[in-house]
């Protein structure tokens, strides 16, 4: 999908740390490479950051997660996960390499081919077909689903047919808004 692209335009926009140059001026540059897990190293006085993603699940067989057709998906520092898969801690979750920039991008990827419970089957085929959307798939917290197959042809067809669930080996998350929008 789209979403690397989003993701880099994003964290050169909005995310970026400042530097002394050899001079002893301050500099501005980008932090493209800044993990969630470090999100407040030092004591900042910072509010404890949540990122609200949503859980596209249309195929789970759990019955109110199926009629939304979604479910909560967080990234924070200490934790990521929803309560349908379980959390883990952001260190172990992809040994800790999760970007902040990804998180941020998943949360903001406004065009995606499923929007809980207001998906449209033609216009998520049709989206999916041909690749309009900003969504990401990433790996499931709960390590009993984490070895299940990981091949993207499974997952274009689930995706496609609306048939993803909170047990897949890969999730596939797109904009809180589209579960959720009030950033709660």
């Amino acid at each position: 999908s789209l979403h690397n692209f989003y993701r880099d335009r994003l964290s050169k926009a909005y995310i970026f740390k400042r530097v002394k140059k050899e001079n002893g001026q301050d500099a501005i540059e980008s932090n493209d490479a800044f993990r969630l897990s470090r999100l407040h190293d030092c004591e900042n006085g910072a509010p404890y950051q949540l990122i609200n993603t949503t859980l596209n699940v249309p195929g789970s067989a759990h019955r109110y997660l199926r009629g939304r057709g979604a479910d909560f998906f967080f990234f924070s520092k200490l934790f990521i996960g929803a309560e349908s898969t379980g959390y883990m801690s952001s260190i172990s979750y992809q040994k800790g390499k999760t970007l902040l920039a990804t998180a941020t991008a998943i949360s903001g990827a406004a065009a995606s081919p499923q929007m809980g419970s207001s998906t449209n089957p033609i216009l998520r085929f049709v989206m999916t077909l041909l690749n309009i959307r900003l969504n990401r798939w990433m790996p499931n917290p709960d390590p009993d689903y984490r070895a299940k197959i990981k091949v993207w042809p499974y997952y274009f067809v689930k995706e496609i047919l609306g048939k993803t669930k909170e047990t897949d080996g890969l999730l596939n998350l797109s904009d809180g808004g589209h579960h959720e929008n009030l950033g709660i």
